[in-house]
């Protein structure tokens, strides 16, 4: 504990510093409004009271990641949380500023054809250039996330990620570019189970489906929202892309959905395994692995779970899935300049247990 406190401690000092674990950060993001400023620092604020009070978690999670290269992201997260996304360069990965260059994404343009969803304006790629011989719509960030920075791809020290052959859960699919990224990974002979229940998104989903004939067959989509049971009625709300379920009745939701569980689900596609779990599901993430236990447990899949939606994900999420003693190996990357994309990547080594 002692020593997780020295190294955390050494960590957010040298961040007053100009001083970068990985390589200098680029400037890249504009000025800010005033009261931005302000609530950032009441945010900031609120972390650090967490982080204080949840000290023994975090240091628990740090001791229980596998390679330094995972604690060194960890220690720069909890400092960004703390100090700023814009002052605290997380990992090389994360200096992506040539996301905004449109000239590259130009360059992979497959015609002009767009789709506009009333918020978001998606062009047509073709990816075979950089690898991905496959078309798709989207915007310029999710389609580096997903194809060129390979988000769901742990490639420091270990490489975790889908293989030939895998049968793929991706729960939060949004327009499908993670779907057909893992359906390009795992082949025909796997299979990619989607799950997204936004309509905004399925139309554009099934388009990019449409799109690529070799892949269709390898993609079923899922319209019931991920849950730790099945069968509860939720309501959700609408907030751009992504959908936020909730109990809560007071608030206007769009329409009421019907959760199932990973675990009903695999029961009842008499699914002989998963070997690959991808969960991004808007801060349901707890929620999700509460009703993949089973699952986990009896297939000891590959794990990549989203932790940046609340803080406290951080630990949580590690530390449920280690508590189901499968010998899981756990590593931590960051994929963006903001609070978004860090992933919690998690593989069992060698055999895995009977």
């Amino acid at each position: 504990m002692l020593k997780f406190y020295l190294k955390f401690g050494i960590k957010l000092i040298s961040d007053l510093f100009p001083i970068q674990i990985f390589v200098k950060k680029e400037i890249i993001y504009a000025k800010k409004h005033p009261l931005k400023i302000f609530l950032e620092k009441c945010y900031r604020l609120k972390n650090i009271l967490k982080i204080i009070r949840k000290l023994r978690n975090f240091s628990q999670i740090y001791n229980l990641l596998e390679d330094q290269y995972s604690k060194q992201v960890f220690i720069r997260l909890l400092s960004a949380r703390v100090f700023g996304f814009e002052n605290v360069f997380v990992s090389p990965i994360a200096n992506i500023k040539w996301i905004n260059k449109n000239s590259f994404f130009e360059s992979l343009y497959d015609s002009n054809q767009v789709i506009d969803d009333g918020k978001y304006k998606l062009n047509l790629f073709n990816l075979r250039s950089i690898g991905f011989p496959l078309r798709v719509y989207d915007d310029n960030a999710s389609l580096a996330f997903a194809f060129l920075i390979e988000q769901y791809r742990y490639k420091h020290n270990n490489i975790i990620e889908v293989e030939k052959g895998d049968y793929v859960i991706d729960a939060g699919a949004c327009w499908g570019d993670t779907a057909l990224y893992f359906a390009a990974k795992t082949g025909i002979f796997g299979k990619v189970f989607s799950f997204e229940f936004l309509e905004r998104n399925l139309k554009i989903f099934k388009e990019n489906l449409n799109l690529n004939p070799n892949l269709k067959d390898i993609i079923e989509i899922n319209k019931r929202p991920i849950w730790k049971d099945s069968n509860t009625e939720l309501n959700f709300y609408e907030d751009g892309v992504s959908g936020v379920v909730f109990f809560n009745n007071e608030k206007n939701s769009t329409e009421k959905l019907i959760t199932i569980s990973i675990d009903d689900f695999v029961k009842e596609k008499k699914l002989a395994k998963i070997d690959f779990i991808k969960m991004d599901i808007e801060g349901a993430e707890v929620a999700g692995l509460l009703g993949a236990k089973e699952t986990i447990i009896k297939y000891q899949p590959k794990l990549a779970i989203s932790i940046y939606h609340k803080i406290e994900h951080i630990y949580k999420i590690p530390k449920y899935i280690n508590s189901f003693n499968l010998n899981y190996k756990f590593y931590i990357d960051h994929f963006s300049t903001g609070r978004a994309e860090t992933i919690l990547f998690a593989i069992i080594p060698n055999e895995k247990i009977e």
